[in-house]
């Protein structure tokens, strides 16, 4: 599993209840092409929420993403890491 996975503890951050599927970018590759796969980008998700991202579009889920993953570190007690 991946660095960020473990972060997680393998929950989505829109949801800690959920186990998560995916580790997706907050910004995507065309906005961060040489850094968009860097740890503080990406975010553990569940299936369920992976699809209402994209279906939403993404670029209107960054700031949405970057809170939800903080708040998520707070209640894993990782706030060192915000």
């Amino acid at each position: 599993m991946s660095d960020v996975w473990d972060l997680f503890k393998g929950r989505c951050v829109l949801g800690i209840e959920h186990a998560a599927d995916i580790v997706h970018e907050i910004e995507p590759k065309s906005r961060r092409p040489k850094t968009w796969k860097d740890p503080e980008n990406q975010v553990a998700l569940c299936y369920e929420h992976h699809h209402q991202v994209h279906t939403e579009g993404t670029a209107n889920w960054a700031d949405r993403l970057r809170e939800a993953r903080a708040q998520a570190l707070r209640q894993l007690g990782k706030s060192d890491i915000i």
